[in-house]
């Protein structure tokens, strides 16, 4: 059969399987170009889909930063984070336990010792005379003076009485003093200031009222069956803050900057 003028065979691609030890063909496969160029193309779609597949299906994901979702991106940065704060720690330690190690075995120079630490001695010592001295002339100066044993003469403030009838008896109750008189008497402030409490003691049903003084001062009364003061209001020195109730027994303590001072 004679070929018909300008007709081109069709090219075909033949891909071949030979056995290396006999040389003998084992497969093969004869593909057009079309059909070529389609099975490369499934191949590396088929390739594609199973990359995709590993990454989205398994924790490969997670080693590819534009797809490590939020919070996993969080927990690495935190973990980060702490990782050099432990790296610093730990440098920290090291260096305490180096100075500890040449401390223990004698290997740090003298020079490297400082002045401070080459003059404190061995508190075990029994104490020398010019410590002892010390001590004695310390101890005396301080029996005199006027911010320990008077707080208030030595700040240059005055208190009132705190009532205006007579008094029967007062007497020291801890940090307290007991003052009592008579039934319904008028209890005043000591010194002038700011009310900073008014309230009713639920265990014995009674007023009790706070006043904060100058000087850090603060005057604190019980006992009251009648109080005149709110908190937040300001009185003038000698006051009427109250009345006393029925047992007429006023609690007066004094405190400043914050302990209370001996009756």
């Amino acid at each position: 059969m004679k070929r018909k003028q300008g007709y081109k065979p069709t090219k075909r691609y033949r891909l071949t399987f030979i056995s290396e030890n006999t040389l003998n063909t084992l497969w093969t496969l004869r593909l057009s170009r079309l059909r070529a160029w389609s099975l490369g193309a499934l191949c590396v779609a088929a390739i594609g889909a199973l990359i995709a597949l590993l990454f989205g299906l398994t924790p490969l994901g997670s080693i590819l930063p534009g797809y490590m979702k939020p919070s996993e991106r969080r927990s690495q940065i935190e973990n980060a984070l702490r990782l050099d704060s432990l790296a610093e720690r730990q440098q920290v330690m090291n260096q305490w336990i180096d100075n500890l190690e040449a401390i223990l075995t004698d290997s740090i120079a003298p020079a490297a010792i400082p002045e401070a630490i080459e003059s404190v001695g061995d508190t075990l010592l029994a104490a020398s005379e010019a410590e002892r001295r010390f001590v004695n002339d310390w101890t005396e100066r301080e029996r005199f003076n006027l911010t320990q044993t008077a707080p208030a003469a030595a700040s240059g403030i005055n208190f009132r009485l705190p009532l205006a009838t007579e008094l029967r008896r007062d007497t020291i109750a801890g940090p307290a003093l007991q003052i009592e008189s008579t039934r319904n008497a008028t209890v005043m402030a000591i010194q002038g200031g700011t009310v900073i409490d008014s309230h009713v003691d639920l265990s014995s049903g009674r007023h009790v009222v706070l006043i904060q003084h100058p000087m850090e001062f603060v005057s604190r009364y019980e006992g009251l069956g009648r109080s005149f003061v709110t908190t937040g209001q300001p009185v003038q020195p000698g006051a009427a803050i109250g009345l006393l109730a029925d047992e007429a027994l006023l609690r007066l303590t004094l405190f400043r900057a914050g302990p209370p001072l001996i009756p």
